[in-house]
């Protein structure tokens, strides 16, 4: 093992910024889980079930929208990391100008489209005529936030790719704070989604202003210089992001999916158990899958830097499963055990029976998807975006086959239709899971081969 590599694990054995990096996921989370448990029941008793389902079904344009991001994000951050660690600032000027001039262009033209198809958009995602005409304005709002939302994320990405994604955890945090506080004093005024929606664009655009200040302070200068655009850089971002764009939309697209066939059923109703349900989950989930983005810059650079590479990541997926289990499984189970005081307690007024059991289902499918995150993270560091491709092309195919059966099959009328939804949504992740755990496998050993293979020649 060379010196400079001991230096690096030397350096990861103190507190860190790969710490940091990790306990800021932590924080984040937790804060925007707190966010999200005073922000449902307020909404709930302020504009009610079916009102706040009319948002839900809005918003899923803006979760569909995201498929313009063409995968750059997570390529960008890989480019920008090996950049940064080589000290290579040209580099990442023409990545980071060539992503989001790119990125910008195309949420033009993404929002210009969705107007021009506002009808058929609107119909796609299950709003009535009726409705849809009351909230014309409101829609074209919420295109606009569509596009606005993923032009912050490439510009916020720079920080990731720079070693902070402490700083990339607390800017989603400071979006999500100030888009809540904004919505509770639009609601307390009389505004309803016309009030939620400025509150949205509002918390973005915080959050693009709190990205830019810190890529400055890190860089030193502003890195976005439209004489940097560079095809050769974009051919390259979407080389490598292609595979990461499909895997993404994919994923994407799950719950979207979901929130359609349940609208287009005319379920309106449940969208916000559905939106409860999931989005209590997933918080617990990214409570500690978020510090596990710190994997991929890592893995990357263990990959490109280490003598024994295939070993190197083995043991970092290793630790963090360990990590995971030890620190996820005790919340998990007191959340399934408590599920329903907890629910009732927290929504007062606002519970409905449906939804501690429908909460318990998908728990259990969380958790069997935050196991796959080290898998995840370690397999688009090492170059493998294939193979998490595959894993999610089996998920939103066993996921969206099994819900349009659920809801227009024998099962359609007897009830509980969003705890069947989301028990078909739990075997769709652990299908995922387990084609993220044999890809992993086949990788690290690519790799073994790889550097044997090297030694042989130079031998």
């Amino acid at each position: 093992m060379n010196i400079g590599f001991q230096a690096k694990l030397a350096k990861l054995r103190q507190p860190g910024q790969l710490q940091k990096n990790v306990l800021s996921g932590m924080i984040a989370s937790g804060g925007s889980a707190a966010l999200m448990a005073f922000s449902y029941p307020f909404y709930l008793a302020k504009i009610g079930y079916h009102v706040y389902g009319i948002w839900i079904a809005l918003t899923i344009i803006v979760s569909m929208s995201q498929v313009g991001n063409l995968g750059m994000s997570q390529a960008l951050v890989r480019r920008i990391a090996d950049c940064y660690e080589r000290r290579e600032f040209d580099q990442i000027d023409k990545y980071y100008a060539t992503a989001v001039l790119t990125i910008s262009a195309v949420a033009v033209t993404l929002f210009a489209l969705l107007c021009l198809a506002k009808p058929e958009v609107t119909r796609l995602i299950g709003i009535p005529e009726h409705e849809s005409r009351v909230y014309s304005t409101i829609i074209t709002g919420v295109f606009a936030l569509s596009v606005l939302t993923f032009v912050v994320d490439i510009v916020a990405c720079m920080l990731s790719g720079l070693g902070r994604i402490d700083l990339y955890n607390y800017s989603q945090l400071v979006t999500q704070a100030v888009a809540i506080a904004c919505a509770v004093a639009a609601l307390c005024s009389g505004f309803q989604l016309g009030g939620m929606l400025a509150a949205q664009l509002t918390g973005y655009f915080t959050g693009l202003i709190f990205s830019l200040v810190f890529v400055r302070k890190r860089l030193g200068y502003w890195p976005l210089k439209p004489a940097s655009y560079s095809y050769r850089h974009l051919k390259q971002l979407l080389g490598e992001g292609s595979l990461l764009a499909g895997s993404w939309v994919m994923s994407l697209l799950f719950h979207p999916i979901n929130k359609i066939l349940l609208a287009q059923a005319g379920f309106f109703a449940d969208l916000p158990v559905y939106e409860i349900c999931v989005n209590l989950s997933m918080r617990l989930r990214n409570l500690f899958e978020s510090g596990q983005r710190a994997l991929m810059p890592e893995t990357s650079r263990l990959v490109s830097s280490a003598d024994e590479p295939g070993h190197e990541v083995k043991s970092l997926i290793r630790s963090s499963l360990k990590g995971l289990i030890i620190g996820a499984t005790p919340l998990y189970l007191l959340l399934l055990m408590f599920a329903g005081p907890l629910t009732r307690l927290w929504l007062g007024h606002s519970f409905v029976p449906t939804v501690p059991f429908t909460l318990r289902v998908f728990l259990i499918g969380t958790f069997i998807s935050l196991l796959g995150t080290p898998l995840y993270y370690a397999l688009i560091g090492m170059g493998k975006a294939a193979f998490v491709l595959i894993a999610n092309a089996v998920q939103l195919s066993l996921g969206s086959i099994g819900v349009f059966w659920i809801l227009h099959g024998e099962l359609a009328h007897r009830g509980w239709q969003v705890a069947r939804v989301l028990m078909v949504a739990d075997v769709a992740l652990a299908a995922s899971t387990t084609v993220l755990g044999f890809a992993a496998v086949q990788a690290i050993r690519g790799i073994r081969r790889q550097v044997t293979t090297c030694m042989a020649q130079a031998a």
